[in-house]
């Protein structure tokens, strides 16, 4: 009775062990096949796993489709518009008879899969993404910092942010489509990973930069607005197209500066390119930066209420200030450097200046 039992018992293991790899080499084949890398043999394979009676009415309508011969834009002709039609509608149809059954409840996802499968392997790519949507929808993520916050964090593509302070990211939990596009408001430095049929686009406000894979700053405060290329090459586009300078192509250690008033961008050297890299973590390298430039860093990096008074017109500062420097002894040298004076009162520092002009 003993040998009996442990032998059901191992046999019943050794079942489920079979079991659970096969789910787990579905799994992958699904992934794989959502990625664009799945065989015929594979999606055979799905196929057959997904293939059951609750489905076959809706498979006799898929696999009618995968016999038929597929034309280059077949998705856009009235045909296979008129397919994608009646195959959303039949599924639409399983979801209403799911609602009165618990059972085929749990079945709905696969019934999509199946049916997404299906049509990708019968008529191509075209719908890819919308019955995609359907089984797994994107979801939109927000990434928002306060004055003094940096938050560095990696995309679903493997990417790399790093968020500057006063700054919000918006993007998607998952890249589907042509290109992986997400929106910025504030300061980030980003490093992309590359995929040449896939660019990467940030918005921000009026301009849009492109990219396949590099590293580079963005700022986007209020009206000032600069891309700054680390390595590789980005494409920066204004949203008034038809204005000349509207668009600028940016290769290692060069900026692109936007104009609001004349909705163009300026094309510049930037020999502090690699300081962006620093910035990143906080340190802050200055190389003959207006010090009005310096004075708006400083009050979105600690939070401070800081007014400016008197001409810092030609005021440029060299220097670094690192995140264990105190704050105050930073703005009182550069006050120094520039013939300024500092002050404070409360919580509000006044930098006085005296003008630049004979520096």
């Amino acid at each position: 009775m003993y040998f009996f039992f442990c032998s059901y018992y191992y046999k019943t293991a050794e079942k489920n062990l079979l079991q659970l790899e096969h789910r787990n080499q579905l799994r992958e084949i699904f992934l794989r096949y959502l990625d664009n890398r799945c065989s015929p043999q594979e999606i055979r394979q799905l196929l057959q796993y997904f293939g059951t009676e609750d489905r076959e009415r809706l498979y006799a309508l898929i696999e009618e489709q995968l016999a038929r011969p597929v034309n280059p834009g077949f998705e856009h002709s009235p045909r296979g518009k008129a397919l994608f039609e009646k195959i959303h509608r039949e599924i639409q149809k399983t979801v209403r008879t799911d609602r009165k059954s618990r059972g085929l409840r749990k079945l709905w996802p696969q019934i999509a899969a199946a049916a997404a499968i299906a049509v990708f392997a019968g008529l191509g790519w075209g719908y890819r993404d919308t019955f995609h949507n359907w089984i797994d929808p994107v979801e939109i993520q927000y990434v928002n910092t306060q004055s003094g916050q940096r938050q560095q964090f990696q995309l679903a593509d493997g990417s790399m942010i790093w968020l500057g302070p006063e700054s919000s990211l918006r993007y998607p939990d998952a890249f589907r489509g042509a290109q992986r596009e997400v929106t910025l408001t504030g300061e980030a430095f980003f490093e992309v990973s590359p995929d040449k049929d896939h660019p990467f686009v940030i918005r921000t406000g009026e301009v849009s930069t492109t990219v396949l894979g590099t590293s580079f700053n963005i700022q986007a405060y209020e009206k000032d607005l600069s891309v700054t290329v680390v390595t590789g090459r980005v494409r920066v586009v204004a949203d008034e197209k038809q204005q000349e300078g509207a668009e600028v192509l940016l290769n290692s250690d060069q900026r692109a500066v936007f104009d609001a008033e004349t909705k163009s961008l300026v094309r510049e050297e930037a020999p502090d390119a690699s300081a962006m890299q620093s910035r990143r973590e906080g340190i802050f390298e200055y190389r003959g930066t207006p010090v009005e430039n310096i004075l708006s860093d400083m009050a979105r990096e600690y939070g401070l209420a800081l007014k400016t008074e008197g001409r810092l017109v030609n005021c440029t500062f060299y220097g670094t200030k690192k995140p264990e420097d105190d704050v105050y002894h930073f703005l009182e040298k550069v006050a120094l450097t520039v013939n300024a004076t500092i002050r404070k009162e409360e919580n509000t520092v006044y930098f006085k200046g005296n003008g630049c002009g004979a520096m």
